[in-house]
């Protein structure tokens, strides 16, 4: 990828299969690191795409003029949960939650994610929505980050979480940490990353894989649940 299309400026698109965790096929299977290690890669752009219009649409995206990009994607099919109030702002898609009865205001809560993970993401809002306005963020390209329009997006509620199926070191949530720290008109109380902090993964199902990871809904909730009360 360096030698043969980064430096020399040449039009490369790559569809990367098995992205995150990898159920069934081995611990030597785990497709948790290409995010981090991709994104060194000079002038490169990796998408994330979670359902197949998303696919369909990065690869038109990636069509649309020569560039070094990557399509990664999970072994697996679609998985399947309501997206229908999902608002799409191009690179990604956000939708806000508030079942708290009180008055509007601005997200107290924004979960960032991409991927797959992102229904686990979605069930944890379902947990958490009664009691906390929450923004839930879907990344479709992953890497670079339109910075302006997610931060501006993010604004400073109390807890910016993000969710990565893949290693904490060097990927897209220790990327949009960094951003955040840049940036004067968002800053959130806290930010919290889950990522896999243990990149040497057993084999299991995929259950069995988001439990290890702490990326089941319940445990999702649980932790945010946490965070928010010692506030």
């Amino acid at each position: 990828l360096i030698h043969d299309a980064a430096i020399q400026k040449l039009p490369l698109i790559m569809a990367l299969d098995r992205c995150g965790l990898v159920p069934g096929d081995g611990i030597t299977h785990q497709g948790i690191y290409d995010c981090s290690y991709l994104s060194t890669i000079p002038g490169i752009e990796i998408y994330s795409p979670e359902t197949y219009d998303e696919m369909k649409q990065s690869f038109a995206t990636c069509f649309e003029a020569p560039k070094l990009a990557i399509i990664r994607y999970p072994k697996g099919a679609q998985q399947q949960y309501d997206r229908s109030g999902f608002n799409l702002c191009g690179e990604f898609c956000y939708q806000d939650f508030d079942d708290t009865g009180r008055n509007q205001g601005d997200p107290e809560i924004v979960m960032v994610t991409y991927g797959r993970i992102t229904r686990n993401v979605y069930e944890a809002v379902q947990l958490l929505k009664a009691n906390h306005r929450i923004r839930l963020i879907k990344l479709i390209q992953v890497y670079p980050l339109n910075s302006q329009k997610i931060l501006s997006l993010i604004g400073q509620p109390r807890l910016v979480y993000v969710l990565e199926e893949g290693i904490r070191s060097g990927g897209i949530g220790e990327k949009l940490a960094a951003a955040i720290a840049q940036h004067d008109g968002c800053k959130p109380d806290t930010i919290r990353i889950r990522a896999i902090e243990d990149p040497l993964m057993e084999q299991g199902d995929l259950a069995a894989l988001d439990g290890y990871c702490g990326f089941l809904p319940p445990q999702i909730a649980a932790e945010i649940a946490e965070i928010s009360k010692a506030k």
